[in-house]
């Protein structure tokens, strides 16, 4: 089989008749397609629960834990630069 390209990869007819990719859901685009565990387990099946959390979507809970006060909290996030997400 040759080497598939990441866009090939999410759409060759092979692997989706192998379950080989799943769906996952998230918050921003509804839902993101990921490769699935290699291996099947009976007791505890490996699945990812979630998709990765979105750049920044953590970052007051972070600072709110860290001892900051809401208040400081928020004027820090709204002075900081914040990485603009890559297209796809």
């Amino acid at each position: 089989m040759p080497l598939l390209t990441t866009d090939q990869l999410f759409t060759d007819g092979h692997l989706r008749e192998a379950r080989m990719m799943e769906s996952v859901a998230t918050a921003a685009d509804g839902a993101m397609r990921l490769p699935r565990t290699p291996i099947e387990l009976s007791v505890t099946p490996a699945r990812p629960l979630a998709a990765a959390p979105e750049l920044g979507q953590h970052s007051r809970e972070v600072l709110l834990e860290a001892g900051y006060t809401a208040n400081d909290a928020d004027a820090l996030l709204e002075r900081t630069a914040r990485p603009t997400p890559l297209s796809a």
